[in-house]
């Protein structure tokens, strides 16, 4: 099947209706050509020739899109008296004048949308992947009412939203979270960990394969680690994948090191080349199956 016909067609714009449908599917055909940073964010035209060439011939494919799915007369005519310019060229600003222009601001729409919101858990979710769109879809539609009542909220409340939606399906990851989030606001320091941040964290930890890391970089009895399926994505900590029929001695290996249960085939274990790595790596060189 070629590849193009895997991608459903943007849909017309009608406004809040169908507002929802409208960007998730926009994204994901400028997800699937790489080129979502666009709407996210303003990207300064870049210095080398090549480059420019590759940066305007993305942005006027988001042009045609734009210009393909906001051509009901009403949309055109909120866009326009929200200010903008018919020739607009910068597909950021198209993009985020239709999520303020289009949503419903009443008060009524505002609550019902902080009530979805707050109420999000992760577990209901047949994917990680379902539970970041929504989320997503939501931070944004607040945002643009938040923009049209002038107030905004914190990112460290969008942040404690998606982490609270987190706690019952990944206790483990929640923990270690909240963790960071509470020493940076004690030391009063500026947290790095921001919503961008977690999106990734999220989006790594479905997506990233479980891999062979250990290449001479822990010290002592088990510093060979051929064959220890790890999943990475955080900095100071592991997830070690065990098959189902080597669980029992895994979660006994686990809780002698100190390391945490995340589910029924994973376990948190300390950053590489700390005391309770290595001291986890002995254990597993000890253990007479070879593996756990």
């Amino acid at each position: 099947m070629p590849e193009e016909s895997l991608k459903a067609a943007v849909p017309i714009l009608e406004g809040e209706s169908n507002h929802r449908s409208w960007s998730e599917i926009t994204r994901l055909h400028l997800e699937w050509d790489c080129i979502d940073q666009y709407i996210d964010k303003g990207t300064l035209e870049p210095a080398g020739e090549d480059e420019k060439k590759k940066w305007n011939r993305d942005r006027i494919k988001i042009r045609i899109m734009f210009s393909e799915s906001l051509i009901d007369p009403k949309i055109r005519s909120k866009l326009k008296a929200a200010g903008l310019k018919p020739n607009e060229k910068n597909p950021f600003t198209i993009w985020d004048t239709v999520r303020q222009t289009v949503m419903d601001q009443s008060g009524e729409a505002v609550g019902d949308c902080l009530r979805e919101y707050h109420g999000l858990e992760q577990k209901n979710f047949g994917t990680m992947d379902a539970f970041i769109a929504k989320a997503q879809y939501l931070r944004d539609k607040l945002g643009a009412m938040e923009y049209q009542a002038g107030t905004v909220l914190h990112n460290k409340h969008h942040i404690w939203t998606i982490l609270n939606a987190l706690e019952a399906a990944y206790p483990s990851h929640y923990m270690f979270w909240v963790k960071m989030m509470r020493t940076n606001n004690a030391n009063n320091k500026t947290s790095t960990f921001t919503w961008a941040t977690l999106m990734e964290e999220l989006v790594t930890m479905v997506q990233r394969s479980f891999r062979d890391l250990g290449e001479g970089e822990a010290e002592g009895p088990g510093k060979d680690l051929e064959g220890l399926p790890l999943c990475t994505s955080f900095g100071f900590f592991a997830i070690v994948k065990f098959e189902d029929e080597h669980f029992e001695a895994a979660f006994e290996a686990a809780l002698r090191v100190g390391c945490g249960l995340l589910n029924d085939s994973h376990f948190v274990v300390r950053a590489r080349g700390s005391a309770a790595w290595r001291s986890y790596c002995s254990l597993r060189s000890r253990d007479k199956s070879g593996q756990f």
